[in-house]
């Protein structure tokens, strides 16, 4: 099944929201796909797909909104696949005419291309949801990044186009034949139109795909890099040697300043080794910064070029990411651990494998943490130098009878994010269970009360999802004070920070890559990255961690690296 179906039948299966909403789907799935029938005086509907679940919602919004009578046939197509064909056909009649004046589908309620239709952002969702149903596709993330609607229809295409552009949506226009096609090219803008559409299942699997492509991208260009460097490094040992013997072979070594030759003697002893072990090698007598003053008069001296200070400097940023690497603090994001049982996989990660993670980090010397630990082991000065935090989202069952068993075995502590609304639910954990949690040392963190994206909800809901939130877990756990949160999705912007911090929160974790440092904590704690963590192999997971420290080095350095969601 490609990638456009399989999102689809996710839409065709989305429960059906207002009245107004479904009037404006059924608007621009008809209008997109439809055709009107002619009987007598009387009108009808024709709606034709390959699509099952979607002619069954085209079926149920006509009969939610309009007493019609309809009709349904299935045909065998003539082209080479020999796929299904549903039409669905509303017999024309004084009420389907009705519907007709009313979805304003007739040409002369539709002049201009505008309708009344598309008053609420909500209705614009549901329009667009329907337009895309009927004539929308989307290539696989695994290949380039393309959505596009196709329409005969100039002013309709404008008219998806406006409504894209209404949620800040990168959308174009052009021609093909004797079509006009909407598209998106980048894939930003298609994850947020998934997300506006209401297709978060596919939203999901497009940024796993996505993720793991750039992450790939960006490894490669960080070794790449890293390489370089190196390289760079050895040339510049390379042509510091060759300084150093030039100015022996023409002046001598023993004619120069005492400091100045035994920085020379240490070079040539030790051709191998970088600045930093140089340093370590002269036993506190040199440092870095006089190592490289020294240098730099003996390259002078030696008509060395620029190149070879570029060399120095790289010395000089691997031992700088190595100091960071002491302090920095990962934070590993699950969500369920055991079977997916039809769930959505990518959120899931097999018992075995996680206890794989587990043996790896405590094998290494990690230190697993709860957030809330990680913050005073900042705040109290304490080294952090491998230290890891472990955050489970959602609040599944297994996070207590898979996840806590196995904290307990390899020493660890964790933070889980519950959605208070799934408490007690099926598959999600028990008030109990959650108290025992809390019993285990373990912390507690917001997760909402809906799992709502915050960017996507009207500012007035904010304070039930966030301080209520806090307000029910504190009163649900015996004056539990809860300090961390979740971003649904991951998802905020700087109006969700001024309400985290005003409702209390003092910790919040997004879906952003990288590490914390004591200065990501003093600047910017409600916006602490986290790495994704799926059910790939214990190399992916080396490889995610390793990837990890280079962001968070970056970031911090103010080189900014772009990535849409945790690794």
């Amino acid at each position: 099944m490609s990638f456009s179906n399989e999102v689809k039948n996710e839409l065709a299966r989305l429960e059906n929201g207002k009245q107004c909403c479904e009037k404006a789907e059924l608007f621009g799935l008809l209008r997109m796909s439809g055709a009107i029938i002619l009987r007598g005086r009387n009108m009808g509907i024709h709606f034709s797909t390959e699509n099952a679940a979607l002619a069954r919602r085209v079926l149920q919004l006509f009969k939610n909104n309009y007493d019609v009578k309809t009709e349904v046939v299935i045909t065998r197509s003539r082209r080479l696949k020999k796929n299904n064909r549903y039409q669905v056909k509303v017999v024309p009649s004084p009420e389907a005419g009705k519907a007709l004046e009313e979805l304003q589908l007739l040409p002369a309620e539709n002049e201009g291309g505008k309708t009344s239709l598309l008053t609420t952002p909500c209705c614009r969702k549901s329009f667009l949801r329907g337009a895309f149903l009927a004539g929308g596709s989307i290539s696989r993330p695994a290949s380039d990044y393309h959505l596009e609607m196709v329409t005969e229809n100039q002013d309709f295409a404008k008219m998806i186009m406006k409504t894209m552009q209404g949620f800040s949506l990168p959308v174009k226009i052009t021609d093909r034949k004797n079509d006009y096609i909407v598209y998106l090219k980048e894939g930003n803008g298609i994850t947020s139109f998934l997300s506006v559409i209401g297709a978060h299942n596919a939203l999901l699997e497009f940024e796993n795909v996505r993720i793991v492509k750039e992450m790939r991208n960006n490894v490669n260009r960080v070794v790449n890099c890293e390489t370089a460097n190196l390289n760079k490094v050895v040339q510049a040992a390379v042509q510091q040697l060759e300084s150093i013997r030039y100015i022996e072979k023409h002046l001598g070594l023993g004619k120069l300043p005492l400091t100045l030759r035994e920085t020379a003697e240490l070079r040539l002893n030790h051709p191998d080794a970088s600045l930093n072990e140089l340093a370590d090698l002269s036993e506190g007598k040199i440092g870095m910064s006089d190592l490289w003053k020294k240098y730099k008069k003996y390259m002078a001296a030696a008509g060395i070029s620029i190149i070879v200070l570029l060399a120095l400097t790289a010395f000089y940023v691997r031992y700088d990411y190595q100091q960071y690497c002491k302090e920095a603090v990962p934070i590993l994001e699950y969500h369920g651990i055991g079977s997916a049982d039809g769930w959505m996989k990518e959120l899931f990660v097999s018992k075995e494998t996680f206890e794989t993670h587990l043996q790896y980090l405590h094998d290494n010397g990690y230190k697993m943490v709860s957030v809330k630990k990680m913050a005073e082991m900042f705040a109290n000065g304490e080294s952090t130098e491998k230290t890891i935090v472990m955050t489970f989202d959602d609040g599944y069952l297994d996070n207590y009878t898979n996840v806590l068993p196995l904290l307990k075995k390899y020493n660890a502590t964790a933070t889980f994010f519950v959605v208070h609304s799934k408490i007690g639910h099926y598959r999600y954990m028990t008030h109990d269970q959650i108290q025992s949690l809390i019993d285990n040392g373990m912390e507690i963190g917001s997760h909402t009360i809906n799992h709502q994206i915050l960017t996507d909800i009207d500012p007035q809901y904010l304070s039930w999802e966030l301080a209520t939130s806090r307000y029910f877990l504190k009163k649900d756990y015996n004056g539990y004070v809860v300090r961390s949160l979740s971003y649904p999705n991951g998802m905020y912007n700087s109006k969700i920070l001024a309400a985290v911090k005003e409702y209390g929160y003092y910790w919040a974790v997004t879906g952003n890559a990288g590490t914390v440092s004591k200065k990501t904590m003093e600047q910017k704690p409600l916006e602490l990255g986290r790495i994704y963590i799926d059910n790939s192999n214990i190399n992916t997971f080396k490889e995610r961690l390793r990837y990890s420290y280079w962001v968070g080095y970056l970031k911090e350095r103010g080189i900014n690296i772009h990535f849409f969601k945790s690794l």
